[in-house]
């Protein structure tokens, strides 16, 4: 018997419930330890979101948004309009600005070029769903709304933090974009801004003599935007393009990738086996492997528990059932688990005595680890003595988001 299956059986002991010799309901496919890691994961937006943005007004220069986004090492400046954010100012569209107006786009204000906002999701939203969303809208970003209120603005950078949160996503080699687009170096900088424009990409490998010079990111037109009023026709790619290259090799596991993009302040890397360039990674690539991810340990998820032969629930903290297995209606004789989802958990229709439901409540939230006595009432009104397996969940960041367990059948045997 593992360790939670002994906490289990002083537990049960010391509340009297069972005897010493009674050990058969301990089978070790009750314990909470079998329980989906999901539970006491459950990563969410508000797990990775910005708590905190830069906003400017919509009459704001360009100029004073790229100094801004330079000075704090942000690709995304909010804009608000009356008090509220309206819109976004990041670097494609700062990128896209260049590309049609040159340095003349200092001149011009944040509300010429802002993207305006596309519906969002609150804080509570499942990750998972939020990288499915990113992924199939093509977003960089996206709000986190409160009512008629945003709360925050959730970017790529945001969601590849999850990488570190998560299993192993799998190396660079497997994800990365092996489809590179250059430009010579010596060719004029507005013309790669249209080229970064036109393709709807974040960045270009500058080549000379057929070798690779550098990288002209979104990052270097941004920087060139606010530093130099110089016109753009009259400045090279080599005058701006970032070098020597950050880059890595195939093996690095995406973990890795996003702490090194981290740790040098950039969006992409290029990707170099045997001193060559084979690809680029990128953010973008880093998130759809979240969201296979996500997607992958969901079905696994959803798979184990529907299998699952023991009645398995999860409760919020306002003590609704928020999940429930068949094997849960299964057990209280009801035709299907829905049935039990966003209401009270184990309603007074379950129970032998309706108001044995209020003290077992109270004790159910009163610590970590409880293994209760209950005597319950199917849907066809047949008794049923069980033991309530129950512990907290956490999110991965200790905070406390509920409770989960198992409900097992018992015959006490006779005396």
């Amino acid at each position: 018997m593992g360790c939670r299956g002994l906490e289990f059986e002083e537990t049960l002991q010391q509340d009297g419930l069972i005897a010493t010799d009674y050990r058969p309901i301990l089978d070790a496919r009750v314990y909470i330890d079998t329980l989906p890691a999901f539970f006491q994961t459950g990563l969410r937006v508000r797990d990775v979101m910005t708590k905190s943005q830069f906003v400017v007004s919509r009459e704001t220069s360009v100029l004073t948004v790229a100094q801004l986004m330079m000075t704090h090492l942000v690709s995304l400046i909010a804009v608000e309009n009356a008090g509220r954010i309206m819109a976004v100012i990041t670097e494609r569209e700062m990128a896209r600005g260049a590309a049609e107006h040159g340095s003349t786009l200092r001149h011009m204000k944040a509300e010429d070029i802002m993207a305006f906002l596309p519906a969002g999701v609150g804080p509570e939203y499942p990750l998972s769903q939020a990288a499915q969303i990113m992924r199939a809208e093509r977003l960089r970003w996206f709000p986190v709304t409160a009512g008629d209120d945003v709360v925050s603005l959730v970017t790529q950078a945001d969601m590849t933090r999850a990488a570190t949160l998560l299993p192993e996503l799998g190396d660079v080699g497997s994800v990365m974009s092996t489809e590179i687009i250059t430009i010579d170096a010596t060719q004029p900088l507005q013309e790669a801004a249209r080229v970064m424009s036109t393709w709807d990409i974040s960045c270009l490998i500058a080549t000379h003599q057929g070798r690779v010079a550098g990288i002209l990111t979104e990052a270097d037109l941004l920087h060139q935007l606010a530093t130099n009023d110089s016109p753009w026709s009259a400045i090279t790619v080599a005058d701006v393009m970032t070098f020597p290259v950050v880059s890595i090799e195939p093996a690095y596991s995406l973990s890795e990738a996003r702490a090194v993009m981290d740790r040098t302040h950039v969006h992409r890397l290029v990707v170099v086996d045997q001193g060559r360039p084979c690809g680029l990674i990128t953010q973008t690539d880093i998130t759809r492997a979240l969201d296979r991810k996500l997607q992958e340990q969901e079905q696994q998820r959803q798979r184990r528990l529907a299998d699952s032969n023991d009645a398995i629930f999860a409760v919020d903290l306002c003590g609704n059932a928020i999940y429930v297995n068949p094997a849960f209606a299964k057990l209280l004789e009801y035709p299907h688990p829905e049935i039990f989802v966003g209401r009270p958990f184990l309603p007074p229709s379950c129970w032998n005595s309706p108001s044995d439901r209020a003290s077992f409540m109270a004790a159910f939230e009163s610590r970590d680890l409880q293994v209760r006595k209950a005597l319950l009432k199917t849907s066809s009104a047949r008794n049923m003595q069980a033991m309530i397996f129950s512990t907290i969940a956490k999110n991965f960041r200790g905070e406390v988001i509920g409770r989960q367990g198992i409900i097992h059948p018992i015959e006490i045997p006779s005396s």
